[in-house]
């Protein structure tokens, strides 16, 4: 990657690298791990593009330092080779609790990047083969500078994932530690079996296995961090288009807030920064509704026999006529707020109670049904309720 033009799948995940990191950045920067991550796909991700041989010609024109195109694609597969090392160091790291300082971390980086390049540039300037094909000492020093860092990275990033996948009880995110281990051990058999390729080249004894491993081996390594990284991303997705299932039952509650909060609009938490995740929106849109409750419990009315029937021809017995009944009272209270009548009583208007957010969400979304019904009994002549609670 790339000696020549690259594939049309390749160009496909350097552009969802971009595309993953636009994303990660938008929305997945709060904790340590993920800035660490995302620097560390940045990098790779541009290195990759600097491999692209279009980009290097540009580069090569724009700067006028007369730098080979060669020269910067290897650059390019070094920097993202080291720095992309010491951005998941840095990750590992954060999750043990210790670790080197980022000034040494990015500092080794940086000598292993010089020092490849070193060896890169003592290739011979004439060979037009890309280093992953060319023979000698040199090509072999480039890699020994490059794997040092990511066999660091890959030891400590296989202990931490195998110590938090014993750990964890939850079997979704042991799974998730057991992907990641998956795709670092992939990556670091990939470097090295390039790594032996370029001592095999060295020694005048390539063979078809390591130049295949050759090609392919930094197309491993940008996999691999996108893979990571689109797991949280396509993981809280369905959060983010409102599809999984807390924001699915907010939405069945939504109507019957919004007519409670009109008549009772001091309960509204009005949140500063991030509004926080489905689950919770959907926690505080019940605790609003249970607000807005014991407010309008003080306007409650006592319910006549006419409106009685009605609701017993409404609904049958059992749950669809207890939500019923409930929505006729808290719609009546809020009409008599609105409409400026004072307090009548402390009365209380009893909303099921539940163990789980689940089971309470879905009494509301029962009451939130029958809203419609409720104010329509109401607007029958002589079915308001007529004395105080």
């Amino acid at each position: 990657m790339f000696a020549s033009a690259p594939s049309a799948p390749t160009i496909g995940l350097i552009l969802g690298a971009w595309l993953v990191l636009a994303v990660r950045l938008n929305g997945f920067h709060a904790t340590a791990f993920d800035r660490r991550f995302n620097i560390g796909l940045g990098t790779v991700a541009a290195a990759a593009t600097i491999r692209i041989p279009v980009m290097q010609a540009a580069l090569a024109a724009s700067t006028g330092w007369g730098i080979p195109e060669g020269l910067l694609c290897q650059f390019g597969a070094a920097a993202a080779a080291n720095f992309g090392a010491a951005a998941a160091l840095r990750m590992w790291q954060t999750a043990t609790y210790r670790g080197l300082s980022v000034t040494l971390t990015y500092g080794l980086a940086s000598a292993s990047t010089v020092g490849a390049m070193i060896g890169a540039a003592a290739t011979d300037p004439g060979d037009p083969r890309a280093i992953d094909d060319q023979t000698g000492w040199a090509q072999f020093g480039y890699w020994a500078c490059i794997v040092p860092m990511n066999y660091w990275m890959a030891i400590a990033g296989l202990s931490v994932c195998l110590r938090e996948g014993r750990r964890l009880t939850d079997r979704r995110e042991r799974v998730l530690h057991l992907m990641v281990a998956v795709l670092i051990g992939t990556a670091a058999i990939g470097i090295g079996i390039m790594f032996a390729g370029s001592l095999l080249r060295a020694t005048d004894h390539p063979n078809s296995l390591t130049s295949s491993v050759d090609s392919t081996g930094f197309t491993i390594q940008l996999l691999s961090f996108v893979g990571v990284g689109a797991v949280p991303v396509l993981a809280a997705l369905p959060s983010r288009i409102g599809l999984d299932t807390w924001s699915r039952r907010r939405k069945q509650l939504l109507p019957l807030w919004t007519e409670l909060t009109n008549a009772c609009p001091e309960v509204v938490h009005h949140t500063v920064g991030s509004p926080g995740g489905s689950r919770y929106l959907l926690h505080r849109t019940v605790i609003e509704i249970r607000d807005c409750a014991l407010i309008l419990a003080r306007y409650g009315r006592t319910s006549h026999g006419a409106i009685t029937i009605a609701i017993a021809r409404a609904a049958p017995a059992g749950p669809d006529r207890d939500a019923l009944h409930v929505a006729v009272r808290l719609a009546d209270a809020c009409a008599a707020r609105a409409g400026g009548d004072q307090p009548a009583g402390t009365g209380t208007i009893t909303l099921p109670a539940t163990s789980n957010l689940r089971d309470e969400a879905d009494e509301l979304a029962a009451i939130a049904q029958q809203w419609s019904v409720a104010n329509a009994l109401l607007a029958a002549p002589g079915a308001k309720p007529e004395s105080a609670v």
